[in-house]
């Protein structure tokens, strides 16, 4: 980390790559546990299918948190190797789940 001077004042210059992984950590960990709960219910009930506005109510009914930020921890939960999941439809925001850590197949 670099430091630069403003206004007679030495701040820290902050990677925004460390900032977004830092950020994701802590959403992750905020709503993590939902989106797991959320998809494994889907693939153990043997309907898979989802669309995002579902996982968005989901979640927010469940942690309070703005929808983006499911989706990006979803994404970052397949990245992760904890889930499996393939888009169906982009433009009905349909997933069908392929994947859960811990879930017979």
């Amino acid at each position: 980390m670099t430091d630069r001077p403003t206004n007679n004042r030495t701040l820290p210059l902050f990677d925004e790559q460390d900032t977004h992984k830092a950020n994701l950590e802590r959403v992750k960990g905020n709503i993590g546990t939902h989106i797991m709960a959320f998809v494994r219910r889907h693939f153990e009930s043997g309907a898979p299918f989802f669309h995002a506005e579902e996982l968005h109510k989901y979640v927010k009914a469940e942690a309070n948190i703005a929808p983006a930020s499911a989706d990006r921890v979803l994404r970052q939960l397949r990245l992760d190797g904890a889930i499996g999941y393939r888009v169906v439809s982009r433009s009905k925001s349909l997933y069908e789940v392929t994947y859960v850590e811990g879930c017979d197949e």
